[in-house]
């Protein structure tokens, strides 16, 4: 989902979890929180720049490899009301069909 904000909240937060995922000397580069995100770099480049926003599958993703319990739920609040977003969405469409 392309956005034209600057960095938020979630940029920091994006970019905060992968340096927390490194060595304390060492942060996490965006290649390998791309790996483990099974992304690609362009898209963690545009999440921390803010030019693009994570999926709600991206935001699971990150919950489940933030360490402290505080961070876990920041992702999974952010992926949460996404999803039921969509299914709403999905509902509306097949009401309409029908």
């Amino acid at each position: 989902m392309r956005t034209g904000r600057t960095r938020s909240e979630i940029c920091e937060r994006i970019e905060a979890l992968r340096k927390s995922l490194g060595a304390p000397d060492e942060p996490l580069s965006q290649n390998k929180l791309a790996e483990k995100l099974k992304a690609n770099r362009t898209q963690v480049v545009e999440w921390e720049r803010g030019t693009e926003q994570p999926s709600p599958a991206m935001l699971q993703k990150m919950a489940i490899l933030a360490k402290p319990l505080e961070e876990k739920l920041w992702f999974w609040a952010r992926a949460i009301p996404e999803i039921d977003a969509l299914k709403r969405d999905l509902e509306d469409d097949r009401t309409r069909r029908l």
